[in-house]
């Protein structure tokens, strides 16, 4: 499962789905997650299929799956949700500091629940993932520089981070990329 979890990583999600298939139906819960996550979303060449999604969610939480967990919570209603975090908190702090995807979705709590809102240490994990090669924070960090919501508006620092993300196939980063050249934001 690490070789999938590296390749995820680097954006090749196709290559990561057999092997993450595999091993969640020999019940590995981290594998579960990795599913949950390329069905939630329809990541690589995998139609985005909600049921699966969260099959594999539950799945991975039984197993005691931290991040499915994590993700589980988003799930369920806000106080609900909050409470789950809550519980996890501390041991995703901790894992958060070997482990890139943990690093990520902490960032992300900190950023999609206003309870835990925390825009600075949410810039600054993105930011973290992205410079570690992680494709998913980099189209997030292209956003946090070319919004300048958080941090000083740069479009040079924009541009990088969603070229990043494009050359690894990410679809988010390609828009991006096109929309800060489509109105000349530090480019002709």
């Amino acid at each position: 499962v690490e070789s999938a979890i590296n390749m995820y990583c680097a954006g090749d999600v196709d290559k990561s789905f057999p092997i993450f298939s595999r091993a969640a139906e020999a019940g590995n819960g981290r594998a579960m997650y990795y599913l949950s996550e390329i069905y939630h979303f329809g990541y690589g060449n995998v139609d985005e299929d909600e049921d699966l999604s969260e099959h594999w969610r539950e799945k991975g939480k039984e197993k005691g799956d931290l991040l499915s967990k994590i993700t589980y919570a988003y799930d369920l209603d806000e106080e609900d949700g909050i409470e789950l975090m809550q519980d996890c908190m501390e041991e995703l702090e901790s894992m958060a500091q070997k482990d890139i995807t943990a690093k990520y979705e902490l960032a992300c709590l900190y950023n999609d629940w206003d309870y835990f809102q925390n825009t600075e240490l949410y810039a600054k994990l993105i930011i973290e993932c992205a410079k570690d090669g992680f494709w998913l924070a980099m189209d997030r960090a292209g956003d946090i520089y070319y919004t300048g919501e958080i941090l000083e508006q740069d479009y040079e620092k924009a541009r990088y981070w969603f070229e990043q993300g494009a050359s690894l196939g990410d679809d988010s980063s390609k828009f991006s990329l096109g929309e800060i050249y489509k109105n000349g934001n530090g480019v002709e």
